[in-house]
């Protein structure tokens, strides 16, 4: 409580973080998560939900090639009591997944999550949910190298109102998601995509 407005959570970001070699299978997993908001009682705003990046490049002569790349924005804080401020928004998610393997299978998961606003009551209103954008492809060279591409992005929701008569709830956001499969030889390509 008090008249300070509450901490923002740590935006994430992940870069090819992971890596490996290898003649045989390689897997690699790769996972970002935002930092939540700070909740506020005063008469200041909830902090926001961090955002989160999640992007992961990798190529090479593999018997098999497996990536799951997540990730997860921060839940956005909540707002009780008070006149004045807003619940947190929800961080996004953010993803950008490339699998290439000239030897063997590919398989890519993508996964990008935004996270839900923060609830309000009082006369304050609720946070925006977080953005949710991925993009995903999967290539093999060779015969009988399949592809299996699975991509999705889950918008937050907007926060709920629990009490209060004047508050607005938050606003749902948007979700964007491009999965892709390549076979440069007689392979077969499996691909499912999804955004909510």
């Amino acid at each position: 409580s008090g008249t300070g407005g509450a901490g923002r959570g740590a935006a994430v970001s992940l870069n090819d973080a992971v890596n490996g070699s290898t003649t045989g299978s390689l897997a690699l997993a790769q996972s970002a998560t935002g930092g939540g908001g700070g909740s506020n009682s005063g008469e200041q705003s909830a902090g926001f939900g961090g955002d989160a990046v999640s992007n992961l490049s990798r190529s090479g002569s593999f018997l098999a090639l497996t990536m799951s790349v997540n990730s997860t924005g921060g839940t956005g804080g909540n707002k009780s009591a008070g006149s004045e401020g807003i619940g947190g928004a929800g961080g996004s998610a953010t993803i950008s997944a490339s699998a290439t393997n000239t030897a063997g299978s590919v398989a890519l998961t993508a996964r990008a999550t935004g996270a839900d606003g923060g609830f309000a009551s009082g006369a304050a209103n609720a946070g925006f949910g977080g953005d949710a954008n991925s993009v995903a492809t999967g290539t093999t060279a060779g015969d009988g190298h399949d592809v299996t591409v699975h991509g999705s992005a889950r918008a937050g929701n907007g926060g709920n109102i629990l009490s209060g008569g004047q508050s607005r709830a938050g606003r749902g956001a948007n979700a964007i998601s491009s999965s892709t499969g390549i076979a440069l030889g007689n392979s077969i390509v499996f691909v499912t995509d999804q955004a909510t």
